[in-house]
């Protein structure tokens, strides 16, 4: 019996390549929808499905037939009536630097998990990834929604994988009363695998943060340093040699994550998931933009 993952999350239009005479280039990005697509390319074409909400207007339109030419399932509930998908520009400094521009504020997306033919749908897969901008996306009746769905798939004996990818200003833009640690912790309470960042441990979870995740499996990953993986209270250092170029950045730890909760799909320990992870996020840095051709797939990565 094949495994198959829903991956949830946002995904916007996208303007990169601003020139001063206003052209740019119009794409589109989001975390979960980028490793929704590397998961399709790793496991195969029915393997992934992805739950968002995108706009009924030509981008929207855009989006979901990309995502369905890589093999992405769709719900029949992703297209809004009247509404419009969230964009963000990106922008160049002088030293090349990255910053980002979002309108997203009343995105069809923000309203994901209201009603129960998306929970239906969600309900038949036999895995599930999410991201902290996820949960940060959503209104507080999603956020509910969600927690409830990553605990059903837990207590279903459904794999769980959680990427707490921190966006403070999303949080204090969206949810200005909540503490992001106590969603965090519920999210990590429900979930098999949680990724984070060195530099969002503490933060999010406090000073013995990684110690106390109630998760049987913690993946840390520290830029080009060691990943430092907790499984079942047992700490393991595992050592990746540095890209040894950096073209773009953009949805390395996405790419990352792809290939990791691929492989542990698979049968993979997870020392074995990090270098399957490490490798993939290798090429994907090594290329413009967040999605790369696939004949620059490492080996063995597309079906």
């Amino acid at each position: 019996m094949m495994t198959r993952v829903l991956c949830i999350g946002e995904v916007m239009v996208e303007l990169s390549g601003i020139r001063a005479d206003g052209a740019a280039r119009v794409g589109f990005g989001g975390d979960t929808a980028n490793t929704a697509i590397y998961l399709s390319r790793i496991l195969g074409v029915g393997r992934v499905g992805y739950l968002t909400r995108l706009g009924e207007e030509p981008f929207g339109a855009q989006i979901a037939d990309a995502l369905i030419a890589e093999g992405v399932d769709l719900p029949p509930t992703i297209m809004c009536a009247g509404r419009q998908t969230g964009l963000y520009a990106i922008t160049l400094d002088d030293t090349g630097e990255r910053s980002f521009t979002y309108w997203r504020t009343n995105a069809p997306v923000r309203n994901l998990l209201d009603n129960q033919a998306e929970l239906d749908w969600a309900e038949g897969f036999d895995a599930l990834y999410i991201s902290g901008i996820t949960l940060a996306v959503l209104r507080p009746a999603g956020i509910t929604s969600l927690l409830a769905l990553m605990a059903g798939y837990r207590n279903a004996g459904k794999l769980v994988m959680l990427d707490t990818n921190l966006r403070p200003s999303l949080w204090r833009a969206n949810h200005p009363d909540v503490d992001p640690g106590d969603i965090y912790r519920r999210a990590a309470s429900c979930a098999d695998i949680v990724k984070t960042g060195a530099d969002e441990v503490q933060e999010i979870f406090g000073a013995n943060g990684a110690s106390e995740l109630a998760c049987p499996e913690l993946v840390i990953t520290d830029g080009p340093g060691p990943v430092y993986l907790h499984v079942n209270g047992a700490v393991q250092t595992v050592r990746v040699d540095p890209a040894p170029q950096v073209v773009d950045a953009t949805a390395a730890g996405d790419s990352f994550n792809a290939a990791y909760l691929g492989a542990r799909l698979q049968g993979a320990e997870p020392p074995k998931a990090v270098m399957e992870g490490h490798a993939l996020a290798r090429k994907v840095i090594a290329h413009h933009g967040a999605i790369i051709p696939k004949p620059a797939l490492p080996a063995g990565d597309e079906e």
